[in-house]
């Protein structure tokens, strides 16, 4: 006598459980699933990380800004005058283009160096020559002209533009940081 009737009895041979054919579809599937949520970490990571570079060359471009403008200061009384110090101090042989090292830093292919300095001294340069918004052209010698290429003799305000550009783990970079400095 059957205590449960209606139920039949397991039958003898038969597996129960997934085929080697199941098993590699699932573990497939779960790989594909895998990798799609990694490589989505890794998409959201990269804008963060090139926030935080951008931030951190935000700060080392304010510190050579801030360097720049301590130097302008103490340049007031040079011999050789203000404009040709600071032009001296912050230029490749004292024409624009200095390059400063960022330790730390990668340059980009094209680059030697991540950062660099250009002191104006051409009062015909506009914004647009120089890719940077800084309202120029302007008189940079007081003598109502706007048409001297070389003011470094007798130049009361610099423009100064600051440019780094790096290759980091966020990808490439470009900050740019245009001022004047006064020499009053």
């Amino acid at each position: 006598m059957l205590l449960f009737p209606n139920r039949h009895p397991p039958r003898r041979g038969k597996c129960r459980g997934f085929t080697l054919v199941e098993a590699a579809l699932t573990l497939a599937v779960l790989l594909v699933g895998a990798l799609a949520v990694t490589s989505t970490s890794l998409v959201a990571q990269s804008p963060q990380q090139a926030e935080r570079e951008r931030r951190a060359a935000a700060i080392a471009l304010e510190s050579i800004v801030e360097d720049v403008k301590s130097s302008s200061a103490s340049s007031l009384q040079a011999e050789e005058g203000w404009a040709r110090a600071i032009t001296r101090s912050y230029s490749a042989g004292g024409l624009p283009g200095g390059e400063v090292e960022l330790p730390g830093w990668t340059p980009r292919e094209d680059e030697s160096a991540v950062c660099t300095i250009q002191v104006v001294t051409d009062e015909t340069w506009s914004d647009l020559d120089l890719g940077v918004s800084l309202g120029l052209p302007r008189d940079l010698n007081g003598d109502g002209l706007i048409a001297s290429a070389d003011v470094s003799a007798s130049a009361t305000l610099l423009p100064v533009i600051v440019r780094a550009r790096w290759r980091g783990r966020g990808g490439e970079g470009e900050l740019v940081r245009g001022f004047y400095v006064l020499g009053l």
